[in-house]
């Protein structure tokens, strides 16, 4: 009987912690997306539901696709570009 008073209390105490994070805010009430839980919830729900569920249903009877050269594309187009960032950043430190 004691254990599971001091686990209902931890639980709510972790609840009372969680909720007081949600604090409604002037400079953001009007955005899209932003005065409730409930539609980020939603969208979470229907991509969870689509990569555990439907998406897998989906392809299971399908070919894979041959993408090695769009890859080896791909990866060399993200080394130049990474190089010239850091190129970039060499030339601004004194």
């Amino acid at each position: 009987m004691a254990q599971s008073y001091y686990r209902d209390n931890w639980i709510q105490e972790k609840i009372d912690i969680i909720s007081g994070q949600f604090v409604p805010n002037d400079v953001v009430s009007g955005w899209f997306l932003m005065d409730s839980f409930w539609p980020v919830g939603a969208m979470l729900g229907v991509y969870a539901f689509l990569c555990l569920k439907l998406g897998p249903g989906f392809v299971e009877s399908r070919k894979p696709l041959k993408l090695k050269g769009f890859a080896l594309a791909y990866n060399f187009i993200q080394v130049m570009l990474n190089g010239w960032f850091v190129w970039l950043v060499g030339l601004k430190e004194p």
